[in-house]
């Protein structure tokens, strides 16, 4: 039936027609939660050093 109505699958297209692919390939390599996925000690500000010596 969808044949005879002219109706067909569409598939997506790979890539934007006014896409870059020098940006595409850059954000493939960027972490994606680099801020969310750090351990607790990495999200923590850095020690002072101990000057009271």
């Amino acid at each position: 039936m969808l044949a005879r109505h002219g109706w067909r699958k569409l598939a997506p297209d790979t890539e934007h027609p006014q896409g870059d692919a020098g940006v595409r390939e850059d954000w493939k390599k960027t972490p994606q939660y680099a801020g969310r996925n750090a351990s607790p000690l990495e999200k923590r500000a850095p020690v002072a050093p101990d000057v009271s010596g």
